[in-house]
């Protein structure tokens, strides 16, 4: 894992991505919204789920130009 969880919600943020929209990513990936207390298993999933979107963000933004 190359980044930081940290760093890919800032990512998804610069992205455009709503404060909402990242919450549910969260959500849905983990069960909870709070990252302070996941175990190993589960910043991986997230930080995996978060590169997944931001991969999706930048093909949509590539596909728009």
């Amino acid at each position: 894992m190359a980044m930081g969880i940290a760093q890919l919600i800032k990512q998804l943020y610069d992205l455009g991505y709503s404060h909402y929209q990242i919450e549910e990513i969260i959500r849905e990936t983990t069960g909870t919204v709070s990252v302070k207390d996941l175990d190993s298993q589960q910043s991986i999933n997230l930080a995996q789920s978060l590169e997944e979107y931001i991969d999706f963000a930048i093909k949509c933004r590539k596909q728009s130009l």
